[in-house]
This record gives structure tokens, sequence and C-alpha cells, in this order.
């Protein structure tokens, strides 16, 4: 966004998030362009803005873990593909957004000594107008941990959990917090959709929460969990 339209931009997103996340106070009230929970969020005021409810939660939830699957999948590789520095444990790289911003990675990864077929992770993620689709512009902190699976240099397993929380703005706006959350990742590398039915769920540990948040709304649940029948 060129500099002569951020300011009225950053003006019209904080009118938009007002009062957002109850209890916590507003998602971008962390200072100049930051958001509460870190990083940046300056794009997305020109969009719709549709504010986050029991209505389009799953939408919502579709967007976003998506997004952020896909992030953590290019952190996990370029953190593994980053020099160690010498007395550091901890490894960084930047991804940046496929349509906009980026996100700083700090984190470390390691052969598992009890089977080498396996590599544990576990990174935090600092998103700056973070986008890969343009539909929503994300800022804050994400933690990232699991594990990956591989044999004949094929991903068998991938074992993703989030935690922590940022802003976002774009066609939804609001706030998500990620409580130990496991995204269901199937055999094929890929994040299994929030609409998926109950038996392609069932091959998934449902594991955690995450929590949409608007004002004094507050929507905790897992979007791939499925009431048993009777």
């Amino acid at each position: 966004m060129k500099s002569n339209t951020l300011f009225p931009a950053v003006l019209l997103l904080a009118v938009v998030l007002a009062g957002c996340s109850s209890g916590r106070g507003d998602p971008t009230s962390g200072g100049a362009n930051s958001t509460l929970y870190g990083g940046r969020l300056t794009l997305g005021a020109d969009r719709l803005n549709t504010p986050v409810s029991s209505d389009n939660q799953l939408a919502v939830a579709q967007i976003l873990n998506s997004e952020l699957y896909g992030l953590s999948r290019r952190a996990l590789a370029g953190i593994s593909n980053s020099p160690q520095t010498v007395g550091d444990s901890l490894l960084t790289t930047r991804v940046s957004g496929r349509y906009s911003g980026y996100a700083e990675v700090t984190g470390n990864r390691q052969m598992r000594e009890s089977d080498k077929q396996v590599v544990d992770f576990s990174f935090r993620m600092t998103l700056y107008d973070f986008s890969d689709s343009g539909f929503v512009f994300m800022g804050g902190e994400l933690g990232a941990e699991g594990f990956v699976r591989s044999a004949g240099g094929q991903v068998t397993q991938f074992r993703l959990v989030l935690t922590d929380g940022l802003a976002f703005a774009g066609n939804y706006t609001g706030a998500v917090e990620y409580n130990s959350m496991r995204l269901p990742i199937d055999a094929a590398d890929r994040i299994t959709s929030v609409y998926a039915s109950a038996g392609e769920l069932s091959y998934f540990n449902i594991e955690g929460s995450q929590t949409l948040i608007y004002g004094d709304l507050r929507i905790r649940f897992n979007p791939y969990y499925r009431s048993p029948r009777p």
C-alpha cells in the first residue's frame, strides 16, 4: 500500500475493529500499526471486513487455517535450510506472503534419536500484514510444534499444533486465538477442509480449539469436531 494512503487505512481499520477481544482490548491496539498479539496489521481496511460471527465461523476458520498451514510448511522448510548459528540452537528465516507481507520465523528442528525418519520441530512465527490469498491480512505471533515423518522422500505423517493469536482484516475482521489446536493433515500432506464429513475426519485425533473474537463475541470451537450420532 502506498504511503499516502496508509494513514487513512489504519484509521478505518481501527474503527472496524474497535472494542474487539473482550477482556483483551482492541487487537490492533498494541502500538502504531501493531496488534495486541504482536506483528503488524495495516492492510485490509479497504475490503468488506465482515465481523466474525456464528454464521461465518466455518468460512473464517477455513481461510485462516489454510493460510496458516501453508505458512507453517514454508516456515519449517525455511528453518530446515537455514545455517545454524554457532552456539545458538535457534534457527531463523523469513517467509514472504504470496499476496502481501511476510513472517519472521525463529525455532528449531531435530531428528528424533529413536526414529531417524521423524523430525521434531518447534518455532514461532511473527506475521506482518501476511497474506497468501488476499482474502485476509494477518498480524500477530503464533507458536507451532509437532513432527514430520517421512519415508522414501515423501511425507507420510505431519503433526502440527498451533498456539497464541493474531488479528486479521480483509473479507472478514476480528482476531483468532489457537488453544493448542492440531490441524488435521492428510496422507497427501494437505490440510483437511472444515467442511469435511465425519467419515473423513474420523482418521484424525481432534485436539484443542480456536477462539474467534470480535467485540464482546468469543466463539471457542474446533471446526473439525463432529458430534457423535446417537
